[in-house]
């Protein structure tokens, strides 16, 4: 299995980006998706980052990362989910981590919000 690349600063951004080794994951299994990592980013593009108020931070295609930045409807509080689609035996595995910028509770949002994506990735759940 491959090193997990650092994720990239956003433009001007002075703060580092976390690496996913310095990450606190949850305890969430992601699945094989068979398909090419190039292909689980065009599901990607065209599902979850469709999603309203999400827009797109930094990407390394090389690298199969992406940072999407997602606020909330009322307040506009920003979450940061960082994406990377890790290349293995039989397809892609996706790497999803989603926190709230700010506080300590977001009521399950980051959670649901990353089974979503997995399942849109994984092709489930299409009409």
């Amino acid at each position: 299995m491959s090193k997990p690349p650092p994720f990239p600063r956003a433009a001007g951004d002075a703060s580092p980006m976390p690496s996913l080794q310095s990450l606190r994951l949850s305890h969430l299994t992601s699945p094989v998706i068979a398909a090419a990592p190039p292909l689980v980013a065009a599901r990607l593009m065209e599902g979850p980052a469709q999603e309203p108020r999400t827009q797109l931070d930094h990407s390394d295609s090389a690298a199969h990362t992406y940072h999407f930045v997602q606020r909330s409807a009322v307040f506009r509080f920003a979450d940061d989910i960082f994406l990377w689609l890790q290349e293995v035996p039989g397809g892609t595995c996706p790497v999803v981590y989603s926190k709230a910028r700010l506080g300590y509770s977001d009521l399950g949002v980051n959670r649901r919000r990353v089974l979503r994506w997995v399942k849109a990735l994984s092709g489930e759940g299409q009409a």
